[in-house]
């Protein structure tokens, strides 16, 4: 079965819910509220929580699971994080195990940062570090930054949308015909119905990485590898 079949079944069954808080409007699923740990998986580069679907029926067997959207009033890192804090001050979660993929490993590296003291664990996927070489790099990489914003704000986004499919697909490495199969059925089932002010607010996040304090290995040092996140990797490298 390809995303394309898959994502109206997980729709159907896990309707998304709306809450607004401080200004911010977040698009969410929860599944197994009232367990005693909270797995928040968060969203990589194009930023839609259905990324998500394979692993959240196994994953909410055992614990609290949370998707969202970052909502695109919040137009930095800094403020998404702290929107992220009182999102779960108001959903009554604490501690929350954090699941970051790509950009979202990111995004939980400022979060720890910000809140050490209030994460009860990150698993990193295929994500980058924040430490000062990596951010001195997107600096470089993220020069003409502010110019592809204005261009992506002007375009024809329509007629772009095949280029970022494209691109999507160009991350791709050893894959088999039908991994890269699916792969394209889901950048092009996610990219139908993609709003041009979404990716503009995506992209800005993105590009305002750059721009965050390096995140050293004092920032962890709140956090302990426990058993459950130990459990937790296992089960993701297991779906792989």
């Amino acid at each position: 079965m390809v995303y394309s079949e898959k994502m109206p079944i997980f729709t159907a069954k896990h309707l998304a819910q709306t809450v607004t808080v401080d200004g911010a409007a977040y698009r969410y699923v929860r599944i197994g509220a009232g367990r005693d740990k909270t797995l928040v998986l968060l969203n990589g580069g194009m930023n839609t929580l259905e990324m998500w679907m394979d692993y959240v029926e196994p994953l909410s067997k055992k614990c609290d699971v949370l998707l969202f959207d970052y909502p695109r009033e919040l137009r930095t890192n800094q403020a998404l994080v702290v929107g992220m804090h009182a999102f779960f001050a108001k959903l009554g979660i604490a501690s929350p195990i954090f699941i970051g993929a790509s950009d979202g490993g990111m995004v939980a590296q400022i979060y720890t940062q910000k809140y050490p003291n209030e994460v009860g664990g990150l698993v990193l996927v295929s994500t980058g570090g924040m430490d000062a070489a990596t951010l001195k790099t997107l600096k470089k990489k993220c020069f003409f930054a502010p110019l592809a914003l204005w261009y992506m704000t002007h375009c024809n986004y329509e007629k772009l949308k095949p280029r970022l499919i494209q691109s999507g697909m160009s991350h791709l490495r050893n894959e088999s015909a039908e991994e890269a199969a699916y792969a394209r059925d889901m950048f092009e089932t996610i990219f139908k119905d993609f709003q041009q002010a979404k990716d503009v607010h995506i992209t800005g996040l993105l590009a305002d990485l750059m721009n965050q304090t390096p995140v050293t290995e004092a920032d962890f040092r709140a956090l302990k590898a426990g058993d459950y996140v130990r459990e937790i990797e296992k089960f993701l490298e297991g779906m792989e």
